[in-house]
């Protein structure tokens, strides 16, 4: 008889389960039926993707033609996003390039755990700033 009750409360478990899962989907998306969900997320990893590569456009450009200068984290607020398991940060930074007045600029970035002891308050980083726009700013 135990074997019985174990195998129900099994399924009642897995029903539960799939019935937590549909909330969420319709909290998330609107609906739980599962090709509008795949619809949208399939939309939402496109959009992801071209913001990668947007990104990836700009470090390779600011790594050739970007003036080099220095920043000083000045604050870092987690954003509460995950890039593959490695938390995104606000980073409030004074930029200090030639021949320009230090200035204020908050840059987003995902950093790597382990090198999250280097991103403090006070930590001056070397950084690379867009010639056309100041405000534009990567470290490293």
């Amino acid at each position: 008889m135990g074997i019985f009750k174990d195998m129900r409360d099994t399924a009642k478990n897995l029903n539960d389960l799939a019935q937590t899962g549909k909330e969420m989907q319709k909290e998330k998306y609107g609906t739980s039926n599962p090709f509008s969900v795949m619809n949208q997320s399939v939309a939402e990893a496109s959009t992801l993707m071209q913001q990668v590569q947007q990104e990836q456009a700009l470090v390779t450009r600011l790594m050739t033609v970007g003036i080099v200068g220095q920043g000083t984290i000045k604050q870092l607020r987690d954003t509460g996003v995950q890039v593959n398991m490695q938390p995104q940060f606000e980073i409030d930074l004074d930029v200090v390039v030639p021949g320009k007045d230090p200035y204020p600029v908050t840059i987003t970035r995902v950093v790597q755990m382990s090198a999250l002891p280097m991103y403090q308050p006070g930590a001056v980083m070397p950084v690379k700033v867009d010639p056309d726009d100041p405000s534009v700013v990567i470290i490293g």
